[in-house]
């Protein structure tokens, strides 16, 4: 009996994860992978999630504590409709992992408890899925902020403001965690979703379309990071001035993705400094073949790593706890790494010599 559930989670599990691969990994590929979210919305209407209504609207305040008119802000139904569909369709895709995640997990724990299929292969095969489904998840999500690009710019806008006024309770200490890292970390972050908007949207067009946006973006990230580091150097003006440009951003992110301009601009050009004191490089987009081969070798270390430990000699409770922390870890790990996407860049590199854009060639 335990013999057969233990083949049946494996089997179920790798079929389980080749049928969703064939249906989702093209949609990777065409930036498609929009998940409609029912599951999450569900949720919301059970009050299983807390609705996003209280945080769009609390954002919004301390923006307008901070010099920046009502006027020049997204409504809250707006800011509330990307995030909220954002947050749904990201409850869809671990759903959708969880099911392979779990069943090959229940056979992980057959295997350490009952020794039931203890060979060389086995392990290899059950630690390998495992971590598979580990990184088909997270691709999976990237994938849905490069699908949805304005919803995942409001996401990191939103963070980078609540980081920035320490969720409007700046007196507020966190041991071991200092303001200034906290919104350093989350402009950064912005900054990244906004090279990253300008790299993906519009689809399709011209290279030298393509670079106007481009440069667009990166003067937007030059005024975030020379504001950034005078506000951590103590200068509190700077708080009107990152106000402004988050609440342009904002404003441009959320509007509808039918107006005209809702791919070409990333800001109002009016709340950026001519000068910034912040002359970065341009990010240079990672080889789609180091992202894959990056991949694949965290799943050969973590299998690696999750096959000694199923030989340890341990209690099988102690085994059990281990393999749970093995994989966490792994988890976390899989977070933070940072390697390009696996997929085809949307278009060709602009070439040199692109005029610049009209309006920024005084910058």
């Amino acid at each position: 009996m335990v013999k057969n559930i233990f083949a049946w989670c494996v089997i179920g599990s790798a079929l389980y994860m080749l049928t969703t691969l064939t249906f989702v990994a093209p949609r990777w590929v065409d930036r498609k992978r929009v998940p409609h979210g029912r599951p999450g919305r569900l949720a919301l209407r059970l009050k299983l999630m807390t609705p996003r209504r209280g945080r769009v609207v609390r954002v919004r305040q301390l923006l307008t504590e901070h010099r920046v008119a009502e006027a020049g802000l997204p409504s809250a139904e707006r800011l509330e409709k990307r995030v909220t569909d954002l947050t749904c369709s990201l409850v869809s895709i671990y759903l959708l992992w969880l099911l392979p995640f779990l069943g090959v997990l229940a056979a992980l724990m057959i295997m350490v408890n009952t020794r039931t299929g203890t060979s060389f292969w086995m392990l290899a095969l059950l630690w390998s899925l495992l971590t598979s489904v580990l990184v088909l998840a997270e691709v999976d999500r990237r994938s849905l902020h490069r699908s949805v690009p304005h919803e995942h710019t409001v996401h990191m806008a939103i963070r980078a403001w609540e980081a920035i006024t320490s969720h409007g309770s700046p007196d507020r200490e966190v041991r071991g965690h200092t303001r200034n890292s906290a919104f350093c970390d989350a402009i950064g972050d912005l900054c990244d979703a906004l090279e990253r908007q300008a790299e993906l949207e519009p689809r399709r067009t011209d290279p030298i379309q393509r670079s106007r946006i481009r440069r667009h973006a990166h003067e937007i990230v030059r005024n975030l990071h020379a504001a950034k580091i005078r506000l951590s150097e103590g200068d509190q003006d700077q708080l009107a001035a990152l106000a402004q440009i988050i609440a342009s951003v904002l404003t441009y992110a959320a509007a509808p993705t039918n107006a005209l301009t809702s791919s070409t601009r990333l800001a109002d050009e009016n709340v950026l400094s001519p000068n910034p004191d912040w002359d970065g490089p341009h990010p240079q987009s990672g080889s789609p073949a180091w992202g894959a081969l990056g991949y694949a070798l965290f799943i050969c270390i973590v299998a690696g790593v999750g096959y000694l430990l199923s030989l340890t000699n341990f209690p099988e409770a102690i085994t059990s706890v281990l393999v749970v922390l093995a994989v966490g870890t792994g988890h976390a790990l899989l977070r933070r790494m940072r390697l390009p996407f696996p997929s085809f860049p949307p278009s060709s590199q602009p070439e040199a010599g692109t005029a610049d854009p009209p309006g920024l060639s005084a910058h």
